[in-house]
């Protein structure tokens, strides 16, 4: 009996391990990075915060968990750092001088599942933050950008050399 709460508390923390390295994670994030269930990656992520260990956060119809007592402001620098890691990532191996990228597929260059309004909303605001874009192009929902790739790999360049 006491292995099986033992397991189950190592399970527990092995979640909440997820959630503190990306300081806030939505409940497909943790799916992704698991291989849960999306139920059972839910409920975990209920108890743990029931338990004080994680804070439920709704934004829109998503809900964030996050670690308590985390400010949003390093939450927010440490997501926009990894989307500049997951950019890196993107025009490694771009050939050309410019690449068409979409907020999406940023999230996913930087290890996010999820494709949450408010996620896409802070990747879309990491171009127009940086004028690495040279334009903006909207088809349907989704919103594109042709990034310059000498402006990328110079953001590339300054950001590995200083550590985070």
């Amino acid at each position: 009996m006491k292995t099986n709460k033992s397991r189950a508390s190592k399970f527990l923390e092995t979640v909440r391990e997820v959630v503190a390295r990306r300081c806030c994670a939505a409940t497909s994030d943790v799916v992704a990075e698991l291989g849960l269930s999306r139920n059972t990656a839910y409920h975990v992520l209920r108890r743990l915060h029931e338990t004080g260990d994680v804070e439920k956060h709704m934004l829109g119809g998503t809900a964030y968990w996050c670690i308590p007592g985390k400010s949003p402001v390093s939450c927010d620098v440490k997501l926009r750092q990894l989307l500049i890691i997951g950019l890196c990532r993107m025009i490694n191996g771009a050939r050309g001088g410019i690449v068409v990228v979409s907020a999406a597929e940023l999230l996913r260059a930087a290890g996010y599942a999820t494709t949450a309004p408010p996620l896409l909303a802070v990747a879309a605001g990491l171009f127009e933050m940086l004028h690495l874009h040279m334009e903006k192009k909207r088809k349907r929902r989704y919103v594109y950008f042709v990034v310059d790739v000498d402006k990328a790999r110079r953001l590339c360049l300054s950001t590995t050399q200083r550590p985070f």
